[in-house]
């Protein structure tokens, strides 16, 4: 096993005088697990071998799953529930299961495949076709197969739940389906060969999805999660539907809140942003991975690219304790899959350290599954990393389809598991004296305390909101510091009485006035409220609805334009895709005016390509950067708004400038002090795993942008930890600029925890060694969400901290 060594549990002999001493207690192959018999659930992540002859027979199918109970059956526990988790595309077989299927299993290549099980599936074909004329060859082919796969991916992961009493989580590309004892439907599209032929399965609605399943221990279906994100192949060959980000839930479970991200869902900063505001504590990161060891594009690691995934979000996003990542391996006709198993944790200094094959360790990993073989480094240290990567290619490149080597296909499969820990315990902390000491802003017994943010007058005059829980719906509260934080008066909650669901305030002065604003409703349901002050120090008005209307409204921020006009910003899916509108309050005015689109250059992009997400908007000035994926990649664009109409939007990073394949940008934040605006972001881009903090300056008044610059010492500049060097990622940057420059905060994971640095940025653009801020030192406890104000002469920030055991607003105050 890769990755942290087994706990391996030791008995001691009791030797008492004149009494018989205890039998030493028998390993067992659970030990091997390494269980520590606490927390609140007990996972198996399964690495699944898959071969064509598994599809065979409904029999054969639910065999090869159920083959991995066996070392799983004895290692249950009884004294918390178990989870077990099956990866993405384990009901691929289905598609040429069965005798109809045999002549496709036969073929070469899986578009010969499909081909085949198209003519073997023909009647079933004509039927949907027939009923929904309008799709296309592709969705009615998979409508047509629907009895077939979720009948085999409900009979077998349904029973092994039920059988085994224990929840089990698997996907499949399927419609979601409903029985039927129709003798006229159970003859046009049920199974002969199945087990109940008087009845059939079929698709409640015309769409077909990669779905992720939740089975409850009685076997029945508990949730359901569509992935969003799709790859080129599930669009393009398969024409599956994107699942609807609005709509996306988190699962409920006696044991915690479960989010799931399939595959490419686990890679995208906007997704993973919206499971923590969901507040999911456990993600599930069902994959199929197109290779491991090979390359797929020149000179990359994937192993270094999946990095990017389950282990980076564990450290970076409030409130994820753990990941699991179940992998689907083997060839599937010309098709590959491949990967290592894995569960992360929240890095702590001094805890074990992990790695996939042909990476140095890293924090952050409590189990890595083993691949085809060893990492050549554990048996030679002495090789270097290129060498230890050259040998594994090599065995990935044997393993590929039609490679003609002996051990073609030779993937294998795996199994790890862990107790997991899912509620945070109180911790120590020992601080640093040399820093300035962190403060609880609102100490509160209930509830969790998360996503703070910080706004100020400039005279000292501060005011924290964040959502607060403590009656067991987030709400947002506030409290108020006139000495620019050093101490804070009693918290507040802004509209009193409520209880809708509120969630992510954010905070916006021009100097005087204060506004926040939030989302509010139900998940999929949210609208946009807002609120103003007169000052720091003054009430609040009322709070009053932005722009109500259909669709959800997410992550809205707020700012200043003109006399003193509010003006607010969000992602609305009134159109089905997150699309940035603007609203403004003009001074003196108590509704807002109609919303208005902000760029709608990419309302013709297809699907989920026209995504505008993420808005900050600067607290004076109108300056927008969002997170737009019309290149199917994450780029940062600008635009801005003069209080009547926008500039056209831009891209930070302009196409070409570098030829990267891959933009997994997150978090921007723009600022701006008359003509000098400031854009910085999470970067990730050129596959390598770790994200950085970048950033870019305007001296015109945004009407264009310097070159992008990173804060030095991190990937940008330097090797990554896990590829021989010493960078780690950094991310989540906030801004507060001023007349001398700009202060960027950010998280940063190399004290082998999420903790919190400043980076200082003179008024030329140039960057300071980054420097630690916060003062938890080696407290094995990780700090996010950070966010800064200049109050008055002194820094105020703000960040999420789980030191006394549940989520709490701490500030910490630098002069």
């Amino acid at each position: 096993m890769q990755g942290r060594a087994p706990l391996f549990a030791i008995s001691l002999s009791l030797i008492g005088c004149g009494s018989d001493a205890e039998a030493p207690r028998q390993k067992t192959a659970c030990d091997d697990f390494g269980f520590s018999d606490r927390g609140e659930v007990r996972s198996f992540v399964v690495g699944h071998r898959q071969t064509l002859a598994d599809a065979e027979s409904y029999a054969s199918f639910e065999a090869s799953y159920r083959r991995h109970l066996d070392a799983i059956e004895p290692c249950l526990s009884d004294k918390r529930p178990n989870l077990i988790v099956f990866p993405e595309n384990a009901a691929l077989g289905a598609f040429v299961l069965g005798s109809r299927a045999k002549a496709a299993r036969a073929k070469q290549t899986s578009l010969e495949a499909f081909v085949t099980v198209l003519d073997a599936y023909s009647d079933q074909y004509v039927h949907y076709k027939t009923e929904h004329p309008t799709l296309t060859l592709r969705r009615h082919l998979l409508l047509a197969l629907t009895d077939v796969t979720w009948r085999a991916f409900s009979e077998t992961f349904g029973g092994i739940a039920r059988d085994h009493g224990v929840w089990v989580m698997a996907n499949a590309d399927v419609a979601p389906a409903k029985s039927t004892t129709d003798p006229a439907l159970v003859k046009a599209l049920g199974d002969p060969e199945a087990a109940d032929p008087s009845v059939a399965f079929v698709p409640s609605v015309p769409n077909a999805y990669n779905s992720a399943y939740l089975f409850d221990p009685n076997g029945e279906v508990a949730g359901r999660v569509d992935k969003v994100f799709l790859v080129d192949s599930e669009e393009a060959d398969l024409e599956l539907v994107n699942g609807a980000f609005a709509e996306m839930p988190v699962l409920e479970t006696p044991f915690g809140r479960i989010g799931v991200a399939t595959s490419r869902d686990a890679f995208y900063p906007p997704f993973m942003q919206r499971l923590e505001d969901l507040e999911a504590d456990l993600v599930v990161q069902p994959e199929a991975f197109s290779g491991w060891t090979v390359e797929q594009e020149p000179g990359d690691w994937l192993p270094d690219v999946f990095l990017s995934s389950g282990w980076l979000h564990t450290q970076k996003h409030a409130g994820f304790r753990h990941s699991l990542n179940p992998v689907f391996t083997g060839n599937f006709f010309d098709l590959l899959f491949d990967g290592q198993a894995h569960i992360t944790e929240r890095a702590r200094p001094k805890a074990g350290l992990g790695a996939y094959v042909g990476q140095d360790p890293l924090p952050g990993f409590l189990r890595v599954g083993p691949w085809v073989e060893p990492d050549p480094g554990l048996a030679a240290p002495e090789r270097s990393l290129a060498e230890r990567r050259e040998k594994l290619r090599a065995t990935g490149v044997a393993l590929l389809p039609g490679s003609g080597a002996p051990n073609e296909n030779g993937y294998v499969d795996s199994l790890i598991a862990a107790d997991l820990e899912l509620v945070a315990k109180p911790v120590k902390v020992e601080r640093d004296p040399s820093l300035s000491e962190s403060r609880a802003v609102a100490p509160f017994e209930a509830g969790q305390q998360r996503a703070a943010d910080v706004g100020a007058d400039g005279k000292g005059a501060a005011v924290v909101v964040w959502q607060d829980s403590r009656s067991g719906t987030p709400r947002v509260f506030a409290a108020r510091s006139g000495d620019g934080g050093q101490s804070f008066g009693e918290p507040f909650e802004l509209e009193a009485g409520g209880t809708e669901p509120q969630r992510r305030p954010r905070i916006c002065s021009d100097g005087t006035r204060v506004g926040v604003v939030w989302q509010e409703g139900a998940a999929g349901k949210e609208q946009v409220r807002a609120a103003l002050a007169a000052s720091a120090g003054a009430d609040f008005e009322k709070p009053v609805a932005v722009a109500p209307g259909a669709g959800a409204k997410w992550w809205p921020d707020c700012g200043f334009v003109g006399s003193g006009d509010l003006v607010v910003v969000w992602s609305d899916f009134e159109s089905g895709v997150a699309k940035l509108r603007l609203a403004r309050r003009a001074a003196g005015q108590g509704a807002f005016e109609a919303a208005v689109p902000v760029d709608p250059s990419s309302d013709a992009e297809p699907r989920v390509e026209g995504s505008q997400v993420q808005a900050s908007i600067s607290q004076t000035g109108g300056h927008l950067a969002w997170l737009d994926y019309r290149e199917r990649a994450w780029d940062v664009y600008v635009a801005r708004f003069d209080g009547t109409s926008f500039t056209p939007s831009k891209r930070i990073d302009p196409p070409g400038a570098a030829p990267e394949t891959e933009r997994l940008n997150g978090e921007p934040e723009i600022a701006a002090d008359g003509a000098r605006v400031l854009v910085t972001w999470s970067d990730l881009r050129g596959r390598r795993g770790h994200s950085d903090v970048s950033f870019a300056w305007s001296t015109d008044g945004g009407q264009s942008f310097g070159a992008k610059k990173d804060v030095p010492g991190g990937v940008a500049s330097e090797l990554s930890r896990s590829s021989g060097g010493t960078a780690m990622p950094r991310y989540r940057p906030a801004v507060a600029i001023g007349a001398s420059g700009a202060d960027l905060v950010f998280q940063d994971l190399s004290p082998d925890k999420s903790a919190i640095f400043r980076s200082a940025l003179s008024t030329t653009g140039e960057a300071s060694p980054p420097v630690r801020l916060d003062d938890t030192a080696a407290a094995p406890i990780s700090l996010t969400q950070p966010r800064v104000a200049r109050a008055g002469a002194a820094l105020l920030v703000v960040w999420s901290d789980e030191r006394t055991g549940a989520s709490r607003i701490y500030a910490s105050r630098m002069e």
